[in-house]
């Protein structure tokens, strides 16, 4: 029986070679592909509007869409990018780091409160010119399509247009016009005696409150080149003063209290004393006419000033003269003397 002999296997040409590691990269590129593209479905949150940004190895780097808030999932596109940037209400007590101070016309210091209201816009060109401008940069080493990117980007380049906006109004007022208080910081010594002088300040704070949201909007306009923010308002405008100055005015109204305590304490003593000498002039001019009127009965009736001197000498219940030793006319010229 003759042994059987095994084939040896035809080695691979360069060309077989080709074809096969082809046929894997298409084959990878297949599956990447698919799998980036089934990844690519992506929504969009009710308060952001969304940037699609290309990403693919054959695109660019542009701005594919704007997406609106609310939308649902989508493929925005194998590789390409989503960002998202809030649209909701913002409140600029957020974005201010400390209380700012402003100088009245006049001079003084004051610490203005408020809420600068604002909220991007959804325009899908004027977010693709704004995310052309300033989302592709970063903000403190922040994306702005993250929360700490947005609030750094906003410190970063809105709060100088509030603070300055709000600057340029408050200087208009003197400060007694924005806060009464300001008469301590002035001239404390007149306040303490009384000299208060009464402004409406609630109708200067309404009207400067609107005159720094109409300033706010063009001047945002200025600074960014667009309206990129809408529904800018301002409110709740308040004006105070710094700790320390709060102290000093604090004390003035406590020695303005004790001096007005003082003038009534004063006044009261003044009143007593003016009453009772009054009252001793009274009683005086009383008597006084008691006894003119009674002389001039008695000038009527001489009969009854004897009566009236027996009276007074006896007494309620009289006496009698034999007791008193004499006739009653010697008795009455003994009293008169």
């Amino acid at each position: 029986m003759r042994a059987t002999q095994g084939l040896a296997p035809t080695p691979r040409t360069p060309l077989a070679w080709a074809i096969a590691l082809l046929g894997g990269v298409v084959a990878l590129v297949v599956v990447v592909g698919a799998g980036a593209y089934a990844l690519s479905f992506k929504g969009t949150d009710s308060g952001t509007v969304c940037v699609v940004r290309e990403g693919g190895p054959f695109d660019g780097r542009a701005v594919k869409e704007v997406r609106q808030p609310g939308e649902g999932p989508k493929a925005i596109g194998a590789f390409n990018h989503q960002d998202c940037l809030p649209t909701t209400e913002r409140d600029s007590n957020d974005v201010l780091e400390e209380d700012p101070t402003f100088p009245t016309r006049d001079s003084v210091q004051v610490v203005a409160d408020g809420q600068a209201l604002f909220s991007l816009t959804t325009d899908p060109s004027k977010i693709a010119t704004f995310y052309k401008k300033y989302g592709r940069r970063t903000w403190n080493g922040e994306e702005i399509s993250t929360e700490a990117g947005w609030v750094n980007f906003l410190r970063q380049r809105l709060a100088p247009v509030l603070l300055d906006t709000q600057r340029q109004v408050i200087g208009q007022y003197e400060c007694i016009q924005l806060n009464n208080l300001c008469q301590y910081v002035q001239n404390a010594e007149a306040v303490t005696t009384g000299d208060v002088k009464k402004v409406d300040n609630q109708q200067n704070l309404a009207q400067a409150q609107g005159s720094i949201a109409e300033a706010l909007k063009g001047k945002l306009r200025s600074a960014f080149g667009d309206d990129y923010f809408e529904n800018v308002r301002f409110q709740n405008l308040r004006i105070r003063f710094e700790s320390e100055v709060q102290r000093q005015i604090t004390n003035a109204q406590s020695l303005r209290t004790q001096a007005a305590n003082a003038r009534l304490e004063a006044d009261r003593r003044i009143a007593e004393t003016k009453g009772a000498a009054d009252a001793k002039v009274a009683e005086a001019e009383g008597s006084r006419r008691a006894a003119f009127q009674q002389e001039k009965a008695y000038r009527a009736n001489p009969t009854q000033r004897d009566i009236d001197k027996i009276r007074a000498f006896c007494g309620a219940d009289g006496c009698d003269p034999r007791v008193m030793g004499g006739n009653l006319d010697g008795i009455l010229a003994d009293i008169s003397k």
